[in-house]
C-alpha cells in the first residue's frame, strides 16, 4: 500500500511539472504576440493624435502673403 501511494505522488507530481512547463511556454509564446499587438496599436494611436494635433494647430484657410506696405 505504501509503494502505491508513493507511485501515486510521483505521478501527479510529473504530471504538475509537465503542466507548469506546457503553461510556461504557452504563455511565453503568447506575450511576444501581445507585445507586438501592443506596439502596433500604440503606432496608431500615436499617429493618429500626431494627424489630430496638427489640424487643431492649423488655421481653416490661409491668410494673404504679408508683403510689407505694398
Amino acid at each position: 500500500m505504501k509503494s502505491l501511494l508513493i507511485k501515486i505522488a510521483i505521478g501527479a507530481s510529473a504530471l504538475a511539472n509537465i503542466f507548469v512547463i506546457c503553461l510556461l511556454a504557452y504563455t511565453q509564446l503568447t506575450y511576444d504576440k501581445k507585445v507586438e499587438d501592443n506596439r502596433k496599436w500604440l503606432k496608431d494611436e500615436i499617429k493618429d493624435e500626431v494627424v489630430r494635433q496638427i489640424r487643431e494647430s492649423m488655421p481653416n484657410e490661409s491668410g494673404g502673403v504679408n508683403v510689407g506696405n505694398k
